[in-house]
């Protein structure tokens, strides 16, 4: 009977010992589940900064495009895309303040990066073929 009970409590301290290792693998995954969901939410939350940064970016160079303050505009498009070279609008308006600074061939490079981005984009289909031969250059 006391080897029994010798066995059994020998059993359970195992057990005990199974299932701490067990609640502390748990709490580990869990703290990391946390660290993950708190790392993605201010990653989502960066994202936004910069696409509502690179939206304003945009729009300031649009505003001064339409001014013909094309310096000013120029810098506006640069700075968006350093923030986000995969923009294709920020591409296309980059090489039409281009093209109206008198920079073609430059301008048509930019053409080229915003349609590889965004090849539905009929406009720039369109304008692109005023180019006719630039590609030699």
């Amino acid at each position: 009977l006391k080897m029994d009970l010798d066995k059994k409590r020998k059993n359970l301290v195992t057990e005990k010992i199974k299932t701490d290792k067990i609640v502390r693998e748990a709490d580990h995954w869990e703290e990391s589940l946390r660290h993950f969901a708190k790392e993605t939410v201010r990653a989502s939350e960066q994202k936004d900064q910069i696409n509502a940064e690179l939206k304003s970016l945009i729009q300031s160079g649009i505003a001064e495009f339409s001014r013909e303050n094309y310096s000013a505009a120029l810098r506006s498009f640069e700075d968006s895309l350093r923030l986000d070279s995969q923009s294709a609008i920020a591409h296309q308006m980059y090489g039409l303040t281009l093209e109206q600074m008198g920079n073609k061939k430059s301008a048509y490079e930019a053409f080229k990066r915003a349609l590889a981005l965004d090849p539905g984009n009929e406009f720039l289909k369109k304008h692109m073929a005023t180019y006719e031969g630039l590609d030699a250059l």
